[in-house]
Formats: C-alpha cells, sequence, structure tokens
C-alpha cells in the first residue's frame, strides 16, 4: 500500500468517525432533554402527592404499579 492509498483509507476512516462522532452528540443531546422532561414530570407528580425527592425511577414504579406500562 502506498503513502497515497494510506491517506485516503485514513481520510475515509476519519470521516465516517466524524458522522459517527456528530450522530452520537446529537443523540446525547436528546437523551439530556428528555431526561431533563422525565424530571420535571417527576417534580410534578411529587408535588401533587407530596412527595420530595420523587424521581423517575420512582415515576416508572408508579406507572408499573397501575398497569400503565410493563
Amino acid at each position: 500500500m502506498t503513502d497515497k492509498d494510506l491517506s485516503k483509507e485514513q481520510m475515509r476512516v476519519l470521516r465516517a468517525a466524524a458522522k459517527a462522532i456528530k450522530d452520537h452528540d446529537k443523540l446525547k443531546a436528546a437523551l439530556r432533554a428528555h431526561e431533563a422532561r422525565l424530571s420535571d414530570v417527576s417534580r410534578d407528580y411529587g408535588n401533587i402527592y407530596k412527595i420530595w425527592g420523587f424521581r423517575p425511577e420512582h415515576l416508572r414504579q408508579a406507572c408499573v404499579a397501575r398497569g400503565l406500562i410493563t
């Protein structure tokens, strides 16, 4: 393999890596936004039932207990 071929392969891999990193960053931002939304809903539920420190894990348990999710 010549230096030119190696350079082409390196650029091909770097382009693929750049796309994967950009996709990852978008997904990570979407996850952060969704986690913030879950925290807000958990806080609302906790406020309604006067339960302080209510977390998304607790909200999941409440939904499972009521048959809303499995």
